[in-house]
């Protein structure tokens, strides 16, 4: 193991991870990656493609896709930016491509899904999980939000995604999913 790797072995934060000691070396902290910890395992980010993206998208130094792309700053505005941008995106030469990444960038960006919005919305698109032509997995509200005067923060949506699948989105999951534009 390398002296990073035993360094964040040693320390109770990254011990509460339960990853292997014997894996330490391979983890994408030690080397200085974008990550985030979902379901038991390491996923990476990729902030390279959506802060290139970004560059070629903005419209001028105080736009806040500008903003993302020279610094990362993720300002209030730029999901309502990228959404600008899908008809923007129909006189490019690859088009279906372009539309693609960008409704990608909006889902890991987009607006969360919180107890006062969630009655105001019908579809939501998947943070991290993509379908087979690269798009954001999508789901429609599929019944009435139900809602609890004891438990204020609280909520459960009935969703549909597809023919058969249904499921809910609620406090615990709302973090996986993002308001659709």
């Amino acid at each position: 193991m390398g002296d990073a790797a035993l360094w964040y072995a040693s320390h109770r934060q990254f011990q509460s991870l339960q990853v292997p000691r014997d894996s330490m070396s391979s983890l994408p902290v030690a080397s200085k990656q974008a990550h985030s910890y979902v379901g038991g395992k390491f996923e990476m980010l990729n902030e390279k493609m959506y802060r290139e993206l970004a560059g070629q998208w903005h419209g001028g130094q105080w736009s806040s896709l500008y903003a993302f792309a020279s610094t990362g700053t993720v300002q209030p505005s730029l999901a309502s930016e990228i959404v600008e941008c899908f008809e923007m995106v129909k006189s490019t030469d690859e088009p279906t491509r372009e539309l693609r990444r960008l409704e990608s960038f909006y889902a890991t960006v987009g607006p969360a899904i919180t107890v006062d919005n969630v009655c105001a919305h019908r579809e939501f698109w998947h943070r991290t999980l993509r379908n087979y032509d690269g798009s954001p997995v999508r789901c429609r509200a599929n019944g009435q939000v139900k809602r609890w005067k004891t438990r204020p923060t609280e909520f459960r949506l009935p969703v549909k995604r597809g023919l058969f699948e249904c499921f809910y989105i609620t406090p615990h999951n709302a973090a996986n999913w993002t308001v659709a534009p």
